[in-house]
């Protein structure tokens, strides 16, 4: 559950990023009806590596506070764990303010 609270939105946007990706690129290549569409798959294409590229930062940022949480070097505020606080609820330990 301590992984899936952490990591598990930054790896939803990475995945679902490479799915609309992969859509796109098919799209794209697309004739007959989806013709119309594929200018604007391709249009759309080159931001559409935003989404997996802001998923791997945000993931890679959470999991620089879990190493510096396991460490024992975050000073977040929660008070049983010195996690990180989202909301009311600590994103380490599970614990509500």
């Amino acid at each position: 559950m301590f992984f899936i609270r952490n990591l598990g939105l930054p790896f939803i946007l990475i995945a679902g990023g490479l799915v609309a990706l992969m859509g796109l690129v098919l799209l794209s290549q697309q004739s007959g009806s989806f013709a119309s569409w594929a200018q604007t798959a391709r249009a759309i294409f080159p931001w559409m590596i935003l989404l997996p590229a802001c998923g791997a930062l945000w993931a890679t940022q959470r999991l620089l506070q879990i190493w510096r949480w396991r460490r024992g070097t975050l000073d977040g505020g929660c008070e049983r764990c010195t996690g990180v606080m989202a909301g009311d609820r600590c994103r380490m330990c599970g614990q509500r303010r």
